[in-house]
């Protein structure tokens, strides 16, 4: 998992810089709001995603094979019928916002209405996707997710390669390859499920109750994915609507450094998660808790190690990653890391829902504050803000959510008592504070030249080490130490 990590982080840094050089500011930012607005509507994928994942995971906590079976076939039709109804409402709605709202750069028209078509197909097939993802996942067999993560960033290189030989329209070519790489990703996930899992062998069966259950799970996770993508996808939107391409590709740049940031943590919970759903399904109750909350401290301190490191030196990462740096790509990194270290508390405590299935309340919150997000920025930007108001808004939010909405959650839904809570939140922010201040003191003695800056990350990111090693809890710090000393007594 973390040799995938790592390169994926390599190779997905070296094609950003390709694909922005090659693109152009504008083409790159171009793509990157197309692909907004069928974001938009695929949100309906990440809501059954969710739902499959946890009931394949849950059927398999309690060993009952055929229920599985079932379970995977009627998870798989369902996917499929929502393919259709996802590219019936882009192919309407979507294409109507294309040709009446839609700010095209003249002369790019034709180019941009061919991406979007690329893109709505592209969307289809990993709709399809979906359940054979959710299978190995259910299974924790993630040196299969490990491998196929490594393939698919390998034929994204190899998309880099072929953009700077053919010669044709290349916004149009790189929408193309991305459709083609899925295609292939989702033909390998088949075969590979066909031969290690024998419940994704097709059956002739939907069963009404085990439909029922997905979409009653699924109603209030499509509420809280869609307040979701309004926070996401919408504020693309938005600048689309208000502010030039280049700073469109200034947040696309700000996703792709924080995606990379996050790859180390993901692992993490994409590792746990299943363990923290089976405790559950089989009763244990205090196990349950106790890695719900644990995993949230490691996840949030995690990214306090590597977030801080970047944010100090953010400046001089994109001068020496990019050929161009486009305007306020700098400030929307450096936020949207931020926000995301303050987010990975309440976001990481999201998994005791889908254990529990208990999400009517959640996706209710979720949804008065992703809405309340897109209608204050929108009024923001009608009275003449600036582009940055989609970060400091976020961290805002960021902070509602962790501190307020999360907790009462916890408590009211789950069970946790609130001492419970509030302890894991300041266990994660002690580390925070000490950190940002060390961190941003240290960035104002030393100036920009290369050796300064190096050394800058160099010593952000020791004191990050310390401080988190230093507020971690000492169960956790004892299982750590005897990893280690296991590994290197088996070396």
């Amino acid at each position: 998992m973390y040799l995938r990590m790592i390169l994926i982080m390599v190779v997905s840094i070296y094609t950003s810089r390709i694909v922005l050089d090659k693109l152009g500011v504008d083409d790159y930012g171009l793509y990157n709001a197309v692909a907004s607005i069928v974001a938009m509507v695929s949100f309906l994928n990440a809501t059954l995603s969710t739902s499959t994942s946890r009931f394949l995971t849950y059927d398999l906590g309690q060993g009952n094979f055929s229920k599985l079976r079932d379970t995977f076939s009627t998870s798989f039709y369902t996917h499929l019928v929502l393919a259709v109804i996802v590219v019936l409402i882009l192919e309407t709605v979507g294409l109507w916002y294309m040709g009446n709202k839609f700010v095209i750069p003249e002369g790019r028209e034709d180019a941009v209405h061919t991406v979007f078509q690329i893109s709505v197909l592209t969307t289809a097939i990993a709709i399809i996707q979906v359940p054979y993802t959710a299978s190995i996942m259910a299974h924790e067999n993630m040196d299969v997710y490990a491998y196929m993560g490594i393939a698919e960033v390998l034929l994204k290189l190899g998309i880099v390669y072929l953009l700077l030989i053919i010669p044709f329209d290349k916004l149009i070519i790189y929408a193309s390859l991305i459709a083609l790489v899925q295609a292939v990703l989702t033909l390998s996930y088949f075969i590979i499920c066909h031969i290690k899992y024998p419940e994704t062998h097709l059956v002739r069966c939907f069963r009404r109750d085990t439909f029922k259950g997905m979409m009653g799970f699924s109603g209030w996770t499509a509420v809280a994915n869609l307040s979701n993508a309004a926070v996401v996808q919408g504020s693309t939107v938005l600048l689309n609507l208000f502010f030039a391409p280049a700073i469109i590709a200034a947040k696309a740049l700000a996703n792709q450094v924080t995606s990379a940031v996050m790859q180390f943590v993901n692992n993490f919970r994409v590792a746990l998660n299943p363990q923290i759903i089976k405790s559950y399904a089989a009763g244990e109750d205090e196990e349950f808790k106790k890695w719900s909350l644990r995993s949230t401290v490691v996840t949030c301190d995690l990214l306090v190690v590597i977030g801080f490191p970047c944010i100090a030196s953010m400046k001089t990462i994109l001068d020496i990653w990019l050929v161009e740096v486009p305007p306020l790509a700098v400030e929307f990194t450096q936020l949207a890391i931020f926000s995301q270290i303050i987010s990975s508390i309440s976001s990481s405590t999201y998994i005791p829902f889908v254990a529990s299935g208990k999400l009517k309340l959640n996706a209710i919150w979720g949804t008065i504050t992703g809405f309340g997000y897109f209608i204050f920025l929108y009024l923001c930007f009608k009275i003449g803000a600036g582009a940055l108001w989609v970060q400091w808004l976020n961290l805002i939010l960021a902070l509602i959510m962790a501190l307020g909405i999360r907790p009462y959650l916890l408590h009211q839904e789950i069970g946790f008592s609130y001492d419970e809570v509030f302890k894991c939140i300041f266990d994660c922010f002690k580390p925070i504070v000490v950190s940002g201040v060390i961190s941003y003191g240290l960035s104002l003695l030393l100036g920009n030249a290369i050796w300064e800056q190096i050394l800058l990350f160099i010593m952000v990111f020791l004191t990050c080490c310390c401080s988190v090693w230093l507020f971690l809890e000492k169960p956790i710090r004892i299982y750590l130490v005897n990893i280690l000393k296991s590994r290197l007594h088996r070396e």
